[in-house]
């Protein structure tokens, strides 16, 4: 079964997620490591899956130990003090200098970006097309969500 298939019955469709777009090579072969598209209510749910560990309405979706396991930290990065698991980024994010805090993230093209703050279990989703100037999210998430943390 192809990629595009399998996800389509095994975590689109049960996720009620319609639309969605995979880039391909010239093959047709579905890039895997990135390419998807999705609506950010579709990234929200994937979000959601995510801080339930792997349910989504009370069907088990992906094994709780798959996601622990995609979502741990395995490489060291040297864009800033994240590192980086199963295409996720993982990072900590200070919380009014009192606390830290760890946030899980898809990072896409553009400024495609998910946000998953476990411990607040709260998620947050850009879709930006923006490749040539700063990215709002980050400038977003550190003026604006970080100061409402506790």
């Amino acid at each position: 079964m192809k990629l595009e298939e399998f996800a389509g019955k095994y975590l689109f469709k049960p996720l009620e997620i319609k639309y969605y777009r995979w880039q391909k090579d010239s093959t047709g072969f579905c890039h895997a490591g990135g390419g998807l598209s999705l609506k950010p209510i579709d990234m929200l749910k994937i979000g959601i899956l995510i801080l339930n560990n792997g349910r989504w309405n009370n069907q088990l979706l992906i094994s709780a130990q798959w996601i622990r396991k995609s979502t741990d930290s395995y490489l060291p990065t040297n864009f800033d003090a994240s590192t980086y698991g199963y295409f996720w980024w993982i990072r900590e994010y200070n919380i009014n200098g009192v606390k830290a805090t760890r946030v899980i993230t898809a990072e896409g093209a553009g400024g495609q970006k998910m946000y998953i703050f476990p411990e607040y279990q709260l998620i947050i989703a850009f879709t930006e097309r923006n490749f040539s100037t700063p990215q709002v999210s980050p400038l977003f998430i550190k003026e604006s969500i970080l100061p409402l943390l506790k």
